[in-house]
């Protein structure tokens, strides 16, 4: 096995998802894995839905366009 610690900014990951300015306050493994590969962000953002103090947060799962590149490079957007 081959392997490391990657280590990425929480700020990278937002924009890399195209919530650029959001916050990022925990990501984890979910407690129940249905979809084994996902993980949960839990994120602050304008564009996410509203919630109200001690509401408990919905899900949300974007959709992303993905272009490859002969070169083995790939670009991928979040479509709003």
């Amino acid at each position: 096995m081959n392997g490391a610690i990657i280590k990425v900014s929480k700020r990278a990951i937002a924009e890399m998802l195209g919530y650029k300015g959001g916050v990022i306050h925990a990501i984890r493994e979910p407690e129940y894995i249905m979809n084994p590969g996902e993980i949960d962000i839990y994120m602050e953002h304008p564009e996410l839905p509203k919630i109200e103090e001690h509401e408990r947060l919905g899900e949300v799962m974007p959709v992303y366009e993905v272009k490859y590149y002969k070169n083995g490079r790939y670009s991928f957007r979040r479509h709003k």
